[in-house]
């Protein structure tokens, strides 16, 4: 009977120890990603995350970075959509198509959906002129969609309308993005009542641009202005 029982307990062993040496050599499953899960792809080196903003929660799901499915309560934040998980030290910000992910406190990603630069971003169609602001005084336009501009990232030119005319220059993107227009080149129409010099003075004092959370563009002025577009 011990004899039965022994070789019984020596099966389970045998049988524990295959199992485990089969889950052990056998290659890890690949993690399902939701198919509704957004990519976003740094620019500077192609690396993606997926993140999953699932209907009707609070929380992001995670996969990237050599994590799978980690899940981000969202926390408080002025701006944009910030998502925290304590535990793991992981902090993920979601600002329009973009995406920053730190680690205690350290930046470890930076990206957008498609992998665009700025600068890709820039020339990535039609900005319309929303506002100027100048300190405590705002300037709006009062013509929808007649201000605008058009950046060609290839040919390094910049081409727009105004209330009345038409125009075209070039423009440098440096480092930081660094923004600067060159002379620009006008038709002569007169137009009664226009606010084009509202619009084309402020141009050549731009000195770099950014995108806010919403995707709107921001050109900074030297003086500390902003004129701000909406895209088309």
């Amino acid at each position: 009977m011990q004899n039965k029982i022994y070789l019984v307990a020596m099966l389970i062993a045998i049988a524990a120890l295959a199992a485990a040496v089969f889950y052990l050599s056998s290659p890890a499953e690949d993690v399902m990603v939701p198919e509704d899960a957004t990519v976003f792809t740094d620019p500077a080196n192609g690396q993606e995350v997926n993140v999953w903003f699932p209907v009707d929660s609070e929380s992001v799901i995670l996969t990237g970075l050599g994590y799978d499915e980690v899940t981000l309560p969202q926390a408080l934040a002025a701006s944009g959509a910030r998502y925290v998980n304590e535990e793991l030290g992981l902090e993920l910000w979601n600002r329009g198509d973009s995406v920053t992910i730190s680690r205690n406190g350290e930046q470890v990603f930076a990206g957008n959906i498609g992998g665009l630069t700025d600068s890709d971003r820039l020339a990535g169609g039609t900005w319309v002129w929303q506002a100027t602001t100048m300190g405590e005084n705002v300037t709006e336009p009062n013509k929808d969609d007649a201000f605008t501009l058009v950046f060609d990232q290839a040919a390094k030119t910049v081409s727009g309308t105004t209330d009345c005319n038409g125009f075209r220059g070039t423009y440098t993107v440096g480092s930081n993005n660094a923004l600067i227009f060159g002379p620009l080149a006008m038709t002569k129409m007169f137009c009664e009542g226009s606010q084009e010099q509202e619009f084309v003075t402020p141009l050549a004092d731009v000195q770099s641009f950014m995108f806010a959370g919403s995707g709107a563009l921001v050109l900074n002025l030297k003086e500390g202005g902003t004129m701000l577009f909406g895209q088309q």
